[in-house]
């Protein structure tokens, strides 16, 4: 497929992207169903108001991306850096989507859902994921250091560990049978 330079409300289906795809594009109000993009250059590229389904990412580099509103349903991550995205204007939401070695650094991410997710050895360092929902997300392996979790909601999740003494958790909702998570790092055993 050719790509021009910009894209508005177009929908695109089952569509393999090569690396250089990508390069100086910008797409607003797209669908990407069933798309792969396996090693695709997503370096500097805008996109806004986009809806992923169903997509597969593997090794995406994303340095000076912007991605603004963007929703993830049904989608496979795989070692990508999304803190190598621009921090202004990043918004995300995931629903049903695996995220695996993925990292999250120095980003804002006010009020993001990782809904019916699994966060595999992800990282989440120095970010702002205060109100952040995690509803029936499992996160084994997943690392939150020095980040703002304030009014984040773990209800829901599993698997998750986190350290109140190098994260800010005032506020934020857990589960009463489920709180072992945060006694990870005392060395303590739970029975």
């Amino acid at each position: 497929m050719a790509v021009s330079k910009f894209h508005a409300a177009e929908a695109l289906c089952g569509e393999v992207f090569s690396a250089g795809a990508f390069a100086g594009t910008e797409w607003e109000g797209c669908t990407f169903s069933g798309c792969r993009f396996e090693g695709t250059d997503l370096s500097g590229v805008l996109m806004a108001d986009c809806r992923f389904e169903g997509c597969v990412f593997t090794l995406v580099p994303l340095g000076g991306a912007v991605l603004r509103n963007l929703f993830f349903s049904g989608c496979r991550f795989t070692g990508l850096c999304f803190g190598d995205c621009m921090p202004f204007g990043f918004e995300v939401d995931f629903v049903d989507s695996e995220l695996d070695n993925c990292t999250f650094t120095r980003l804002k991410m006010k009020s993001v859902r990782f809904e019916g997710c699994r966060l595999r050895e992800c990282f989440f360092g120095d970010c702002g994921l205060s109100a952040a929902r995690f509803p029936d997300t499992a996160m084994p392996g997943t690392v939150f250091e020095g980040c703002d979790l304030r009014k984040a909601d773990f209800r829901s999740a599993t698997d998750w560990t986190l350290d109140p003494r190098t994260n800010l958790v005032s506020g934020a909702r857990f589960a009463d049978g489920n709180l072992a998570g945060l006694l990870h790092g005392f060395d303590i055993v739970i029975e």
